[in-house]
């Protein structure tokens, strides 16, 4: 048989098709798994996030009614209980900004906020001072103005939500 009658010859023309085929649809199925693998965890992680978000913002809310039955009851100084202190700092100077970022949050000693009693949540209240202007009764009832802090660390994720409240009470 001559190099020309072999050039012609098509026995095993079908195998090398059917070879060169599933070779294509081997690719196309390792990549369809490799982009589905993706998009759970991408899943995995929205579930987690807002899990700690929706804790969290559970966490603020309750601290902000918290405040409120506490300055009802006016049994302490609420200023006091409820000024949270930063990180490694003796003044009080907490500002929105740093309770954001969760290097601020003193979670081993809580020095700085407190544990939420369900699951693993912590919350911080910062008291930014009074209004004015707010009643036409000048002799003692003001709004005083907190911003909220809630962190929620659950499954490997956590999440930080504020809140701004205001609350008035009588300060006499």
């Amino acid at each position: 048989m001559g190099l020309r009658e072999t050039l012609h010859d098509q026995n095993g023309a079908a195998l090398l098709v059917t070879m060169l085929v599933l070779v294509a649809i081997t690719i196309l199925g390792i990549a369809t798994i490799n982009i589905s693998t993706v998009e759970m965890q991408v899943v995995g992680s929205d579930r987690v996030y807002n899990m700690n978000f929706y804790q969290a913002e559970a966490i603020s809310n309750e601290c902000a009614a918290l405040l409120k039955r506490e300055a009802n009851t006016r049994s302490y100084n609420i200023k006091e209980k409820y000024f949270a202190y930063m990180k490694g700092t003796s003044d009080r100077k907490l500002s929105a900004v740093s309770m954001t970022d969760p290097k601020n949050w003193d979670l081993a000693n809580q020095s700085n906020c407190d544990k939420f009693s369900l699951g693993n949540g912590y919350y911080s209240a910062a008291y930014l001072g009074t209004g004015t202007g707010f009643s036409l009764n000048l002799t003692g009832n003001r709004y005083h103005e907190w911003a909220i802090f809630a962190m929620s660390n659950q499954e490997g994720g956590s999440a930080i939500h504020e809140i701004g409240f205001r609350l008035v009470y009588n300060e006499n």
